[in-house]
């Protein structure tokens, strides 16, 4: 059974409100996508099978490996809250027709989401004991740097291979780079000095379950044993 830890009720009502606007913006993007094809929020960006693979990475990806791991800590609610964010604001912005009425709403997107990213990045990399703070700071960025610039190469090439319209040139990917690059040393940087704020403990012991809860693709042989 999942564990509630203490004060976390904001935190779970959050992440099923999340979950549920996940749900209806899959909807009505492939409702829509099927009757109306035209329709300019969704026209042309193969938004159904995109909006499928969200919900399904996403929305799953910590509920699946807390089930399938040693289930020794509590859910990381706040984490997950956060991770489940980043889809969500994605897909309202389609289903607000945000992208195309207002034109920085995509950087917002990219920097929120890098944000997102790398303060989780980094409290997972937080627990990793044997490498200098400094060296897990520079591989949080790296990493979501990487997964950031493989989905840029993803959606530009699908344009070009496929006839969507995801991006608008080259151009759209360097600034949608800037701003997933900035989004992501700020969320590094807030994450490390939450870490080493007069909040710390809260955010280490949240920290600590998010770290349990990926052992399954990260170190099963990790043999420490933090707090609840």
């Amino acid at each position: 059974m999942i564990k509630f830890p203490f004060g976390t009720t904001a935190a779970v009502l959050t992440n099923l409100a999340f979950r549920g606007a996940l749900l209806y913006f899959g909807t009505e993007a492939i409702k829509v996508t099927a009757t109306d094809p035209g329709d300019r929020r969704f026209e042309g960006k193969g938004i159904a099978a995109r909006n499928a693979l969200l919900i399904g990475g996403f929305s799953l990806l910590l509920p699946v490996l807390y089930a399938v791991g040693a289930r020794q800590r509590a859910f990381p609610w706040v984490s997950d809250a956060i991770f489940v964010s980043i889809p969500f604001l994605d897909m309202a912005g389609n289903s607000f027709d945000l992208y195309n009425r207002y034109g920085p709403f995509d950087s917002i997107t990219h920097f929120y989401g890098n944000f997102a990213a790398a303060a989780l990045m980094t409290l997972v990399l937080d627990g990793d004991a044997a490498h200098p703070r400094v060296a897990r700071l520079l591989t949080a960025s790296a990493t979501v740097s990487f997964f950031h610039l493989l989905l840029e190469m993803q959606e530009y090439w699908t344009d070009e291979l496929f006839g969507t319209h995801n991006v608008e040139g080259i151009l759209d990917v360097e600034g949608d780079l800037l701003s997933g690059m900035m989004g992501t040393l700020t969320g590094v940087a807030v994450a490390a000095t939450m870490l080493s704020s007069n909040i710390g403990d809260l955010i280490r012991a949240e920290s600590v379950r998010l770290r349990a809860t990926l052992q399954p693709i990260l170190s099963p042989t990790d043999g420490r044993n933090p707090p609840r």
